[in-house]
């Protein structure tokens, strides 16, 4: 959890919002030793889950913009619970 404080506290006060999210998601993969992440938001006109970054071994064209229903898969479950779930395969 260091690395992902220290990309944090790094970040130049100009630093674009998106790059400073793939550093910390980057840093979080290595420091759980996960092969892919992606990092979900909420789209809260349309209640959907929008896919912005993904990394890995997943190829980011087939993800990125992609919209999910909030009731399907791990992140839905997040949504619909309000809590974390960390799963290793």
């Amino acid at each position: 959890m260091q690395n992902v404080m220290e990309v944090v506290e790094d970040a130049r006060p100009d630093a674009e919002i998106m790059d400073l999210l793939e550093a910390i998601l980057t840093n979080a993969r290595r420091t759980i030793n996960a092969k892919d992440d992606s990092l979900l938001v909420l789209d809260e006109d349309t209640e959907e889950l929008v896919f912005v970054i993904s990394q890995g071994d997943v190829k980011e064209e087939f993800l990125h913009w992609r919209k999910v229903p909030p009731s399907q898969g791990s992140a839905g479950w997040v949504v619909q619970n309000r809590r974390a779930n960390h799963r290793r395969r």
